[in-house]
């Protein structure tokens, strides 16, 4: 299992949720869920993130999502 938080995968600065997972698939099914429940209570700040996400380029996407795995795989057990 490892741990990242919300802010480590591009979410809000402010938000230290955890998101725990055995793969990085996984880490992003749990992502996902917790962004959208989020959404649903019409937090402004991850709405923000969605739309900063949206908006790079092609090019820009694959990077961050790049980082993320990069992220997982270097973050310990949890």
């Amino acid at each position: 299992m490892k741990k990242l938080t919300c802010s480590e995968l591009g979410g809000p600065t402010e938000c230290n949720h955890e998101v725990i997972a055995k793969t990085f698939e996984e880490l992003g099914e749990h992502s996902k869920t917790h962004v959208i429940e989020m959404v649903m209570k019409g937090d402004e700040a991850h709405l923000a993130a969605i739309e900063r996400m949206k908006n790079m380029a092609p090019e820009e996407q694959q990077a961050e999502f790049a980082s993320f795995k990069t992220k997982f795989e270097e973050a310990p057990d949890a």
